[in-house]
């Protein structure tokens, strides 16, 4: 069995739990096209079993991790595909990692969710030490407020206001 694949982000975690987290954009109609996400296993299996049931237009892909590359989204096929493909993923990702002390990610460009992720990591330090430490209960108490506010900006920017 022929494959083919394409790198994924080097931020990629998964896929999102949607219907169709993968589609791909069918030039002749003109409409994106969902596809099948299987395992490698369950695609050679059935290749072994029936021939080779593939067929245009693509109906199934296999995402795979690699040590060397990362991961990929792999087309399984009998024959290679001779024409560029835009997929499109619903996925998942990684925040940027913060190398810097001037780097930036999703997380420290909001500061009310950066304070809570902050305040959040030192009420877990403080209460692993000692689940009476007046600093862990006040770190705890910041949290919740900086989260709240987060989430109200959040709320607030999604209706529009």
């Amino acid at each position: 069995m022929e494959r083919q694949d394409a790198r994924l982000p080097a931020n990629f975690k998964q896929l999102s739990m949607e219907k169709n987290s993968i589609t791909y954009k069918n030039v002749t109609i003109g409409q994106n096209i969902p596809v099948q996400v299987r395992s490698r296993e369950e695609i050679e299996r059935e290749a072994h079993r029936d021939g080779c049931p593939y067929s245009r237009p693509i109906r199934q892909v296999f995402i795979e991790y690699n040590q060397t590359r990362g991961w990929s989204l792999n087309i399984p096929n009998c024959d290679l595909t001779a024409w560029a493909i835009t997929f499109t993923l619903l996925c998942f990702t990684l925040p940027a990692p913060l190398v810097l002390g001037t780097d930036c990610n999703a997380f420290t460009n909001r500061r009310k969710l950066s304070e809570a992720i902050i305040n959040k990591a030192k009420s877990i330090a403080f209460f692993s030490v000692d689940p009476t430490d007046k600093r862990a209960w006040e770190a705890a108490r910041l949290y919740e407020i900086a989260y709240r506010t987060a989430c109200h900006e959040d709320a607030t920017q999604a209706a529009g206001g």
